[in-house]
C-alpha cells in the first residue's frame, strides 16, 4: 500500500510523511477516527514508508523488496494484533490463528471494516475480542530482533478491545526496543484505556469528503459517476461503507421508501410490515443503506422547500412525495423526523432488533404524520 493508492486524506498524509522524512517519528500513535477513513491502509503506506529501501519524497517506491513484503503483508517485521474469535477449544484466540486468513481478505478487497473481518472468519454472530493470551504475544513478537527491515510494526486494529488486560501492554509501548513502532487504530476514544491514551500521540483522521469517494468509486470499483455521487451521500464519509453498497447488488430503495412513507402517512400496519418483513430478511447491511436513503431524502426536502436550490440526490419519480411532504410538513417535523431515524440508524449499527426498531419507525413516523394533519384542519 502507498499513499497514493489512498484518495484524499491529504493532510494526515503529509504529517506521516513530514515524520518520516524529517526522522521524527513517535513510537507509539493512535490513528483516530470514525469507521471507513483509510485508517489501516494509511498504517500500512506509513509502514511501508519507513522501511523503503529507496524511498521518495513523498512515497515508498512500491518495488523493492520491502515494499512487496508489506504490500503482501509477509514482511517478518509487520505484526498485527487483531479481534478475532475462539477457533480451539478452552485456548483463547489470538491474531496468528487467523494469519492465512488476514492476508487473504486485504488482498482480495483491502478496504473492510471489523464487521466484515468477523464475518470472512465465521463470526458473525459472534464478537470479535483481544485477549490477555494475544498481548503475551505481542510482547514476545517485540522483544525478537529485527528480522530485515529498519522498524518493526505492530499495528493494533480495534485498540478499543483492548480492555484492562491492555495494561499488559504499557511497558512495552512507554519503553519499545529500538526502532520499534506501535500504531493503534480506533473509532471510539472513550472506550481506549486512559493509561494506553496517555502513552500514544493521536493523529485524528477524519472522514473521506464526497469528492474523495466518488473518484474512488469511478477509478477502483467502475462505478457511474451518478450512481458514485448518491453512494458517496449515503455512506457519509465511510469509504467502506460506500465500496460495499457497490459490490451488493442494487436495490430500489426509492420505491421501497415511497412504499414505506405511504404506509406510515395511512398508519397502514398491513404494507409497513410487508417492508420490515422485507428489510429484516435483507441484513444488515441493506438496512443501513435504507435508512441512509431515507435521511438523504429528508435533509434534500427539508433544504429543498427553504432555498432556492434544486434536489440534488432526490429521483424524478420522487419529486411528487417531495412536493408532498414540503407543502404539510414544516421545518420542525423535518427536524422530528430526521432525528428519529438518526437515532434509529445509531441502534441498527450496534445490532438493534432490525424489525423492532423499524416497527419502532413506523409508529412514531405515524405519529408525526398525525400531528401535521391535525395542525393543518386547526
Amino acid at each position: 500500500m502507498q499513499y497514493k493508492d489512498i484518495n484524499g486524506q491529504e493532510s494526515v498524509k503529509q504529517k506521516l510523511i513530514q515524520s518520516v522524512n524529517e526522522d521524527r517519528i513517535s513510537h507509539a500513535q493512535l490513528f483516530l477516527g470514525p469507521e471507513g477513513n483509510g485508517a489501516l491502509q494509511l498504517a500500512l503506506a506509513f509502514a511501508q514508508h519507513l522501511n523503503c529501501e529507496n524511498p521518495t519524497e513523498n512515497d515508498s517506491c512500491g518495488v523493492c523488496n520491502q515494499c512487496n513484503k508489506i504490500s503482501k503483508l509477509i514482511h517478518p517485521d509487520l505484526h498485527f494484533c487483531l479481534p478475532v474469535i475462539g477457533k480451539k477449544p478452552n485456548t483463547p484466540p489470538v491474531t496468528d490463528d487467523y494469519i492465512q486468513e488476514w492476508r487473504q481478505i486485504y488482498n482480495e478487497q483491502q478496504w473492510f471494516s471489523q464487521n466484515h473481518w468477523l464475518s470472512f472468519i465465521g463470526g458473525e454472530k459472534k464478537n470479535g475480542n483481544i485477549t490477555a493470551r494475544e498481548c503475551n504475544e505481542v510482547i514476545r513478537k517485540l522483544n525478537f530482533k529485527n528480522f530485515e527491515g529498519k522498524y518493526k510494526v505492530m499495528i493494533v486494529w480495534g485498540a478499543e478491545l483492548l480492555s484492562k488486560e491492555g495494561n499488559k501492554l504499557l511497558k512495552i509501548i512507554e519503553e519499545p526496543p529500538a526502532n520499534t513502532l506501535f500504531i493503534l487504530i480506533a473509532n471510539d476514544l472513550e472506550r481506549i484505556l486512559m493509561t494506553i491514551q496517555s502513552r500514544t500521540q493521536t493523529l485524528k483522521i477524519p472522514r473521506f469528503t464526497d469528492e474523495n469517494i466518488v473518484a474512488f468509486l469511478t477509478d477502483k470499483e467502475g462505478c457511474d459517476e451518478g450512481r458514485a455521487r448518491q453512494l458517496a451521500g449515503l455512506a457519509e464519509g465511510n469509504l467502506v461503507e460506500a465500496i460495499q453498497m457497490t459490490r451488493e447488488e442494487e436495490n430500489n430503495f426509492s420505491e421501497l421508501m415511497l412504499q414505506w412513507f405511504e404506509a406510515c402517512f395511512k398508519k397502514e400496519v398491513g404494507p409497513a410490515n410487508k417492508v420490515i418483513s422485507s428489510l429484516h430478511e435483507s441484513g444488515r447491511s441493506i438496512q443501513k443503506q435504507f435508512i441512509y436513503y431515507i435521511l438523504q431524502y429528508l435533509r434534500e426536502i427539508m433544504v429543498y422547500g427553504y432555498s432556492e436550490r434544486s434536489l440534488n440526490r432526490v429521483s424524478e419519480r420522487e419529486l411528487k412525495l417531495a412536493a408532498y411532504m414540503q407543502k404539510r410538513c414544516g421545518w420542525e417535523d423535518f427536524e422530528q423526523l430526521i432525528a428519529l431515524y438518526e437515532k434509529g440508524y445509531y441502534y441498527i449499527t450496534r445490532n438493534a432488533h432490525a424489525k423492532i426498531q423499524f416497527f419502532n419507525f413506523f409508529i412514531q413516523s405515524s405519529n408525526i404524520f398525525k400531528q401535521i394533519k391535525k395542525k393543518q384542519v386547526s
